[in-house]
């Protein structure tokens, strides 16, 4: 069977599963013949539950994963001026790749433009912007970017849906692993993450604004800001206090 055949063989087995279990198969694929294969069980395994976090998170928040409690104040001036809230499209990088992103196009559940007059092929492309980083890109910064964070803490400012810290925890062996999260209802998000995939015995959430823990800050020795003052979500942080903090 040459490489053509074998392609065929895979798509037509993949349209014969429930879509249900085309998901969880497409993971196991990926666990026992390519992750493992390429950078050992450990990263295959870490691989495998930030891809279940992202599952059960898609469970306990809204699709565009705004909180009602979210303030969110669209930046007006720099390379993120275009975010217009009318064009612009929520669209989580954790919880959503760019191959669900296409799936949900095709479903009609999700469209990449609008129309700049109504009923005319004049359309233009909706803009898609993420809170958050994607599971790669979390991967990528625990795995190539900081050195081997043995004894080491981390800390993420704005932890949001707690990507960082769950990537940190699955990939290294960093303790402790602290998020800051000023909205309440993103801590209780997290805090339930953290007990269903028992990741409590390193990750600490802390609920308060990042200028009132100037202590915490300075005893750490990874510190992330993941655009975390690009899209600002409280009013009373303005990005000159928080650059002067």
């Amino acid at each position: 069977m040459n490489q053509e055949q074998a392609q065929e063989k895979f798509t037509e087995l993949l349209s014969q599963i429930d879509p249900a279990h085309s998901a969880p198969f497409i993971l196991w694929i990926q666990r026992r013949y390519l992750i493992a294969n390429c950078a050992g069980v450990h990263v295959a395994e870490a691989v495998h539950k930030m891809s279940q976090i992202a599952e059960y998170v898609k469970t306990i928040i809204p699709g565009d994963a705004i909180l009602p409690s979210e303030n969110i104040i669209q930046p007006t001036k720099g390379e993120n001026a275009d975010c217009r809230p009318e064009t612009t499209v929520h669209v989580d990088a954790f919880l959503y790749s760019d191959c669900d992103i296409d799936q949900l196009v095709e479903e009609g559940k999700l469209s990449r433009n609008y129309c700049k007059a109504c009923g005319s092929r004049d359309v233009a492309p909706l803009t898609f912007i993420s809170h958050s980083a994607s599971g790669r890109r979390a991967q990528f910064i625990f795995r190539d970017m900081v050195p081997y964070l043995e004894g080491k803490s981390v800390l993420d400012v704005g932890s949001r849906l707690g990507v960082m810290l769950y990537a940190a925890h699955a990939f290294t062996p960093a303790n402790p692993i602290i998020g800051i999260e000023i909205n309440p209802d993103f801590c209780q998000l997290q805090e339930n993450v953290i007990k269903h995939f028992q990741m409590d015995d390193r990750i600490k959430i802390m609920n308060t604004d990042v200028r009132n823990a100037a202590e915490v800050v300075s005893a750490m020795d990874v510190v992330i800001l993941n655009n975390v003052f690009v899209v600002l979500h409280c009013p009373s942080m303005s990005r000159s206090s928080c650059g002067n903090f």
